[in-house]
């Protein structure tokens, strides 16, 4: 990679890389933006924690002689903060980084500033790292002043560990822990100027003390005047902040009571507590107006448990005495990614259970989908009416309240969520003449929306995380959506900040764990395909030259276990495709067809950035693969290929998996490719299914060898599992009950909204609308349409050029074809073969808009320029 005249890496040294010459450190151009001189110390409480969930409140009081011109706040955290300013909750952070590359948010606070007293208040929520840390910068200019006033976390701040958090809650699989919050604890008042705070103490800096320093797992060159210590360097925030909006449930689902079967002081897994309780129609509770819940300004809700009072003889009940708890479940409509808001009046002590889940199952809110899912928070009330917040985002449909400890009658005045999501304008769309593939675009973009936060993640229900690999298919649903957003440029460069020493990415990064989790070599792989795909659709060439250093590192680090075959053989790390039985030992099949990819796109990357060299190493290694696929992985006797070879052994697995991937990448001759289709269109038992975060290469297979309705009714007969059921997202798998990942039906719950699977509309917009790249960036692109079964499809293409717009209709007289293309590009439109083909109502040979034209076995080819396009053929499409 050859750096331009005149540029720079920005900080450290560059990567030394075997076989070539030395690299750019991976990290962003925006790292000399934003803040040009930190002065601020990260800052905590002095006494380590005794438990790793610690919130500790952090403010700093300030007077102002007259009211600002202009006021910047600078402010980052480990791991979360919510800031306020004068009382007024200003927002809430930072996105998920790498350690390295701390993130940090500026807000424009001037309005919120006034003359005299005043205060910023912060909320810090650590649980990463033994001790957490909060970093703020308020640069604040005044008329008449010219240096700004800077107030920035140092001694003069003070802090206090919150005492209303229980640092003892349950940690989820991933990320973050459940709530209990005990509003009797709280400090009155403390996000305001007044509050009193001599009793406070003062903070701990942690970039003075010896407290040891952040460990990442690979060397991290460090960029010069950005640096602070302990957390290293520091870089604004590269996407945009988050939108919220408030709503309210749309039904009651169900109100009863249950019996407590656990003490609220001693049981903090609230999820575990609802889970095990059986809902029964009310007796001897009360609740009135529950629907008033659905209506804004509607009178309160008011709940009534049965009386504790200890005169009650045993006579006055039916049976065995029992304590009685109401419960109200509520349905917001659809999943949504939200904090929980609560505004209730009651007595001191009074406790409201909170739990949440995806879905209803036998009458149920499903609240313990996993062995160590807590999926419950509680609140326990203060005197009189107060209001509460959750700290954490929860992904849910469907809410139960249960209402415990009541001294008195408690009044709901509301429940509402308060969403939260990517901000990111919906471009693209499609539309045709089946229902069925309607709904399955429409709801992979639901699910590519729940999955975007401050990066992708692979579902928001049970982990929250960003991995690496399968999940990095959400980016193509996101391309047909919404185009090249800042988040794609986000999520691709985390792996390559986490690349350790030798070469390997992480499976997820950042992570909350002190060691990742071991690196998935097929994770690995699918990450450089998808880095290969952003060439081609994005044609971001900064964002290209950062990672490609990283690429580089790892094919060559791969080469190390490459067989006398040419392929990969027992590489040291885990395996995994996707839940489905497949079989991934030795030459795994899939495993090398990956690799295949990974080398023609990185020499693809390579020639282009003007590395000759390492593009002929990389395709010369490619070459070698094919051949050795067909001679060593056919079975014969059963017509397909076979998933591995052990020891020049091949496996007794057949799988959907191996043989779809030979089909897209042109690896069986027309006599394999006629029985992989026969008996894959047949299939026994004995074929593995592949699950939906693999469902991206059967459906292009499908398309690339011209069985086009083949792969709609793919598309038709699989994903319609999901509307069947009701949902209208896609799921992690099949089932979201159990799988069969063991060649038998396991029990254990999946997510209903899985970033991993949402590859369809990709699939839908690419090969029915038929719009691809042909030069990256879309300056030059095609539009190609695979009608299949289909009588009709529109749709837009939102291409980092422009949206390209497309409508095709198709019946016995011929087929019609619309184009739009965008200012600064060209199109190639492809027609079937036809004995006339019209452009705007005129033939073809005469219209001057027609640059080129040329003959293909498929079809006839028009190359056009930027503008509005009306083609028509004489036949139907084929």
């Amino acid at each position: 990679m050859r750096a331009s005249a005149g540029r720079r890496w920005i900080g450290g040294r560059g990567i030394k890389v075997k076989g070539g010459e030395d690299q750019p450190p991976i990290m962003s151009r925006r790292a000399a933006t934003g803040v040009r001189k930190w002065r601020a110390h990260w800052i905590w409480v002095e006494k380590p924690p005794e438990y790793r969930n610690q919130y500790i409140y952090a403010r700093r009081v300030f007077k102002l002689e007259s009211a600002p011109t202009s006021a910047s706040l600078h402010i980052s955290a480990d791991t979360f903060y919510r800031l306020f300013v004068n009382g007024k909750c200003v927002g809430r952070g930072p996105a998920r980084s790498d350690p390295a590359w701390q993130s940090y948010d500026t807000y424009r606070v001037e309005g919120l500033l006034v003359k005299g007293w005043n205060v910023l208040a912060v909320e810090v929520n650590s649980f990463i790292r033994p001790r957490g840390g909060l970093l703020c910068q308020l640069e604040i200019k005044v008329e008449g002043r010219e240096e700004p006033i800077i107030i920035c976390t140092d001694e003069r701040w003070r802090v206090k560990v919150s005492e209303a958090w229980s640092p003892r809650t349950l940690h989820n699989t991933h990320w973050d822990y459940s709530e209990v919050y005990d509003a009797r604890k709280e400090p009155p008042g403390w996000t305001q100027p007044d509050f009193k705070d001599d009793d406070w103490e003062t903070p701990f800096l942690l970039d003075t003390q010896d407290v040891g320093r952040l460990t990442v797992w690979r060397d991290v060159p460090l960029p010069p005047h950005t640096h602070t210590e302990p957390y290293f360097s520091l870089e604004p925030r590269d996407i945009p902040m988050m939108s919220e909006e408030e709503i309210r449930p749309v039904k009651v689902v169900d109100k009863g009571e249950v019996e407590e079967i656990m003490s609220v002081e001693e049981n903090l897994d609230v999820a575990l507590e609802m889970a095990l309780e059986s809902n029964k129609p009310l007796r001897t509770c009360r609740i009135e107006g529950a629907e008033n819940l659905l209506t804004e300004g509607a009178p309160p809700t008011v709940i009534e448990n049965q009386s504790r009072s200890a005169e009650i003889l045993w006579e006055d009940f039916e049976g065995i005495p029992t304590v009685k708890d109401a419960y109200i479940v509520l349905d917001f409509g659809r999943l949504v990614n939200a904090y929980l808001r609560l505004d209730v009046e009651g007595a001191e002590g009074s406790v409201v259970d909170i739990g949440f889940g995806q879905t209803i199952v036998d009458g149920r809110v499903f609240l313990r989908p996993y062995n160590y899912q807590c999926h419950g928070d509680r609140y326990i009330l203060r005197e009189g009416r107060q209001r509460w917040e959750s700290f954490h985002w929860k992904n849910f449909r469907y809410v139960q309240l249960t209402f415990r400890n009541l001294k008195g009658p408690l009044r709901l005045h509301s429940f509402t969520a308060l969403t939260t999501e990517y901000p990111a304008e919906q471009r693209g769309r499609f539309k045709c003449s089946d229902p069925v593939l309607n709904e399955v675009w429409d709801a992979t973009t639901r699910t590519v929306r729940l999955c975007l936060h401050d990066s992708y993640m692979d579902n928001t229900y049970r982990e929250k995380e960003i991995w690496t690999g399968d999940v990095s298919v959400v980016i193509l649903g996101a391309f047909a959506a919404f185009g090249d957003i800042e988040a794609t440029h986000r999520y691709l460069r985390l792996p390559a900040r986490g690349q350790n020493r030798v070469g390997f990415f992480p499976s997820y990064w950042p992570t909350p764990w002190e060691k990742p989790h071991l690196p998935i070599l097929e994770h690995n792989l699918q990450y450089v395909m998808r880095v290969g795909e952003y060439y081609w659709y994005g044609g971001n060439r900064t964002l290209i030259d950062e990672l490609y250093p990283a690429l580089f590192k790892f094919m060559r680090w791969l080469e190390n276990y490459r067989d006398e075959h040419g392929l990969l053989n027992n590489v040291p790390l885990y395996r995994w495709i996707d839940w489905a039985h497949t079989d991934l030992r030795g030459e795994a099949l899939v495993t090398n067809i990956m690799y295949y990819a990974c080398l023609r796109y990185v020499a693809e990357i390579a020639r282009a950035y003007g590395r000759p060299q390492d593009a002929d190493h990389f395709s010369a290694l490619a070459d070698q693969i094919p051949a050795a696929i067909q001679e060593r992985f056919w079975n014969e006797e059963r017509g397909l290929y076979v998933d591995c070879v052990v020891d020049d052994e091949q496996s007794d697995r057949f799988s959907e998996h191996a043989n779809y991937m030979v089909l897209l990448f042109d690896m069986a001759d027309e006599e394999r490719r006629r029985r992989i289709l026969e008996n894959l269109a047949n299939p026994r038992s004995d074929i593995v299914q592949v699950e939906p975060s693999f469902m991206l290469y059967p459906l292009q297979a499908l398309f690339h060898v011209g069985e086009d309705k083949k792969a709609m009714d793919l598309m038709r007969q699989r994903y319609n599992r999901f509307f069947s059921f009701g949902s209208d997202t896609l799921w992690e798998e099949w089932s979201h009950r159990c799988d069969l990942r063991y060649g038998y039906w396991w029990t254990r719950s999946r997510s209903m909204a899985q970033g991993a699977s949402c590859c369809p509309s990709y699939v839908l917009s690419t090969e029915v609308l038929g719009v691809k790249p042909i030069e990256p960036g879309f300056t030059r692109f095609e539009v190609r349409p695979k009608c299949g079964d289909l009588s009709w499809a529109e749709g837009v293409v939102p291409a980092p050029t422009g949206d390209i717009a497309v409508r095709w209709e198709k019946d016995a007289k011929g087929l019609s074809l619309k184009v739009t293309v965008p200012e600064g590009t060209e199109a190639e439109v492809w027609l079937p073969k036809a004995e006339e083909h019209r452009l705007d109502g005129k033939p073809v040979e005469e219209s001057p808009l027609v640059k080129a034209r040329r003959e293909e076995p498929e079809g006839t080819v028009y190359t056009v320029e930027a503008g509005h396009y009306s083609f028509w053929a004489g036949e139907t499409c084929s």
